[in-house]
């Protein structure tokens, strides 16, 4: 019995770091090509500026996440809210 338990454990950690990781490449394969994009936007004299205000943006998102993280104490919520907010910027590609 132990020994099934210690493979099942062994078995969600193995499927979760492939989770983790395959999340940590997709992120990467959305945020670097839309910074760029967002960085050719703007003529070469206002790219600075323009990368700035662009992790300006990162930044008080990921404070609004811990601020969301603190109000909402169940993070199957948080999860969803999250992903629902996400929703909202299907249009975005089309």
């Amino acid at each position: 019995m132990y020994s099934y338990i210690e493979r099942l454990v062994e078995i969600m950690t193995e499927e979760s770091l492939q989770r983790m990781l395959w999340l940590c490449i997709c992120c990467q394969g959305i945020v670097l090509p839309s910074f760029v994009m967002a960085c050719e936007l703007f003529a070469a004299k206002y790219r600075t500026f323009a990368g700035t205000i662009i992790g300006n943006f990162w930044a008080v998102s990921m404070c609004l996440l811990a601020l969301l993280a603190y109000l909402v104490n169940n993070w199957v919520r948080l999860q969803l809210i999250i992903s629902l907010l996400g929703l909202l910027t299907i249009p975005l590609y089309w």
